[in-house]
């Protein structure tokens, strides 16, 4: 999924991040504060994966450091090429 800035108009970037991340709960049917959180259940690993801003910006939002934003993307794409299926139903449900 690619959302760019103009996706939702009147909103700055610290805003579109929160609805961003908030969308992502929804869809994985988790709370926001478990996605901010240090928790490494699946369900709330993969709410967090899903967005295209800077690596420092995700990872401001959901607590992380920018190197734990990379490595989520790299399970993430690994995710995708090997068709996971509970990783696909909420990439379907987001996308």
């Amino acid at each position: 999924m690619n959302v760019g800035p103009y996706v939702f108009p009147g909103l700055d970037n610290t805003d579109m991040l929160e609805h961003i991340l908030r969308m992502c709960c929804n869809a994985a049917r988790v709370e926001r504060e478990q996605a901010v959180s240090s928790s490494r259940l699946k369900e709330v690993v993969m709410a967090r994966q899903f967005t295209t801003y800077r690596l420092k910006e995700i990872g401001a939002l959901v607590n992380h450091t920018h190197s734990s934003v990379v490595h989520h993307l790299n399970l993430a794409k690994d995710y995708i090429r090997f068709k996971d299926s509970e990783f696909m139903k909420l990439f379907n449900r987001i996308a």
